[in-house]
């Protein structure tokens, strides 16, 4: 996911031990054109994503700047507050390809 075109922001190597995560984090999501979603079980069965897509939505209720990418990476039980938006489907290889322009850009 490391690219210089696309600056990633991971909690765990960016705040540093002692900081507020809940500040960087935040600080993080309003710092952020766009924001995706890695979309798993895992994801799903902790607090802190219905937080960070929460507030992501707050402001743009209907994803209308299209601010929120949802990437489905396994299969899972979707939020209704995310599902009414198209996700890009990371489940199989071969169609992974056709979500990427030429230039990189989705």
């Amino acid at each position: 996911m490391r690219n210089e075109a696309i600056r990633v922001f991971f909690a765990e190597e960016t705040i540093p031990a002692g900081g507020n995560i809940t500040l960087g984090v935040m600080d993080a999501l309003r710092a952020s054109r766009k924001v995706a979603i890695i979309m798993t079980p895992a994801y799903f069965e902790k607090t802190w994503p219905r937080a960070e897509f929460a507030a992501i939505l707050n402001k743009d209720p209907e994803n209308k700047d299209r601010r929120l990418i949802p990437l489905l990476f396994e299969s899972c039980d979707i939020p209704d507050l995310i599902s009414p938006f198209k996700y890009l489907d990371f489940r199989i290889p071969m169609i992974v390809s056709s979500y990427f322009l030429p230039n990189g850009r989705v």
